[in-house]
């Protein structure tokens, strides 16, 4: 069988001493292979604009029946 992953985006802060998950996440309503998914979130296809250095997003590849 198949493992269906999907694609997640979640945002992180940073405390001054250590990066903290703020609850918000986004997660892709497409389903990949583990392949498609790896492409997706390859650092290579995105341009970044990081202007706050307290946040971040971090982009992940979960197994559909874990989320």
């Amino acid at each position: 069988m198949m493992k269906i992953y999907l694609l997640l985006i979640s945002v992180w802060g940073y405390n001054g001493t250590q990066w903290e998950y703020t609850g918000n996440q986004y997660v892709m309503k497409e389903y990949f292979t583990f392949e498609e998914c790896q492409e997706l979130i390859n650092e290579d296809n995105w341009k970044k604009n990081e202007n706050n250095l307290f946040y971040t997003v971090q982009f992940d590849c979960v197994l559909e029946d874990s989320y």
